[in-house]
């Protein structure tokens, strides 16, 4: 985050602490960052009686905040950047704290950007689950807030929480509303870390009860909100090979805050050849973004996160599109002098795996090879840029299909500056 401060103009602004300084200034510049230390209330490193800590509390608390700025930078919104639990402080905000009181949640909150959020709370890969009802029945030390029935509560507003106050046959934790007054999904970007290895908590017990396919605490498929955009990065939760402290992590999210220009990727009127029962399909992608020395996206079977693809259907018809990747340029990055693009590179690689007997078949396998490789590079001329003049909540412009990688693109105005808010844990 501090390098938004060269970057975009930001500022970080304190007199002995943030606090302090808001509460002896009242003409705040709007491009400022600002820390939610939410669980401050409740540590006893200060002094003083600490209180129980509860998730709804530090929400209304960042609503607290969020008003206060508002009103003395004069900036009609907020980004919300937070790591792991802080994400979760900004849904219960968004989902339960601000309905609750009637306000639409998109009108004091532009986007929502998280690092290793447990959208679908922690889950193990040992104890066949045992663990997990072990942690949501004692609530040890406040564990409980990564159990299901716990996050019903704090997710779903009162009225719903009033007819309903069990989480409902099939409901997940992941899922955010995308109805009528709620927040946009396409304001909303889940960075997840597929790397627990450098991830070195409890000696390293953490990643090992969480398992492979995880960044060391919070597995993969926890890891972000259906239906909003989100990115893969080989990081670990957190640490100095984690996803806050990461290039790929603030390129992906620099461009999501600022970025001008989205950019889709998808897999369209595919057909996959062989018997749909005896054979599964996956694809591994790498997505780079020209002038970044980091990959800013990739799905690999090497790390736990391809991505599945649809069975051929009997008939033989297209199976219907995947979306490969998601990424944001910005128009006013630098660029050879002579171009007048913005440039990124797709590759992407089908992958078969046999089956006989419902046991996988590795008589005629050709380990980490491809079945069809492909790689695209991209360019998109400034010069024409469709221009969609509706805010980014809005824009939804339809792809014209093809066979093979089809792209889509949604360009904008750059939006205004804008009051940055960090809210981690």
């Amino acid at each position: 985050m501090l390098r938004l401060l060269l970057d975009e103009g930001y500022e970080i602004l304190v007199q002995g602490s943030q606090e302090a300084y808001l509460d002896t200034h009242d003409d705040i510049p709007a491009a400022s960052i600002w820390v939610h230390r939410f669980y401050d209330e409740s540590a006893t490193t200060w002094g003083g009686a600490p209180r129980e800590f509860r998730l709804e509390d530090a929400s209304s608390d960042l609503l607290w905040l969020i008003d206060t700025l508002r009103a003395k930078t004069k900036a009609p919104r907020v980004h919300l950047v937070a790591h792991s639990m802080g994400g979760l402080v900004c849904r219960c905000l968004l989902q339960k704290i601000l309905p609750d009181l009637g306000r639409a949640p998109a009108d004091c909150v532009d986007k929502l950007f998280t690092y290793g959020t447990p959208h679908g709370g922690i889950t193990f890969d040992v104890g066949l689950g045992v663990v997990e009802q072990l942690r949501d029945a004692i609530g040890i030390n406040g564990a409980d807030i990564f159990g299901r029935r716990r996050m019903y509560e704090y997710l779903t507003p009162k009225a719903v929480l009033a007819r309903q106050p069990d989480p409902p046959h099939g409901w997940s934790a992941r899922e955010m509303p995308d109805g009528p007054g709620s927040f946009p999904l396409s304001r909303v970007f889940c960075l997840i870390g597929t790397n627990p290895t450098e991830y070195e908590v409890a000696l390293g017990l953490s990643s090992f009860a969480v398992g492979a396919r995880s960044d060391g605490l919070v597995q993969i498929d926890n890891a972000y909100v259906p239906r909003a955009h989100r990115a893969y990065v080989h990081r670990s939760h957190s640490g100095r090979y984690g996803l806050v402290n990461s290039e790929e992590g603030y390129q992906n999210l620099r461009r999501f805050l600022f970025g001008d220009t989205r950019v889709e990727a998808d897999l369209v009127d595919h057909r996959l050849s062989g018997d749909r029962e005896h054979a599964t399909w996956q694809a591994e992608v790498k997505l780079a973004v020209r002038g970044l020395p980091v990959v800013m996206h990739e799905r690999q079977a090497a790390q736990w996160c391809p991505l599945p693809l649809p069975p051929p259907d009997a008939d033989g018809a297209s199976a219907a599109p995947v979306t490969l990747a998601t990424t944001f340029l910005r128009s006013g990055a630098s660029r050879p002098a002579d171009s007048t693009t913005m440039r990124y590179a797709l590759e992407v690689r089908i992958i078969s795996l046999r089956m006989r007997d419902g046991l996988l078949w590795f008589k005629d396998h050709l380990e980490q090879t491809a079945d069809r490789p492909s790689r695209r590079v991209g360019g998109l001329e400034l010069g024409h840029r469709r221009h969609d003049p509706r805010p980014p909540a809005h824009r939804n412009a339809a792809p014209r299909r093809r066979r093979g990688i089809g792209r889509r693109s949604v360009a904008g105005p750059r939006p205004p500056a804008r009051l940055g808010t960090v809210d981690s844990g």
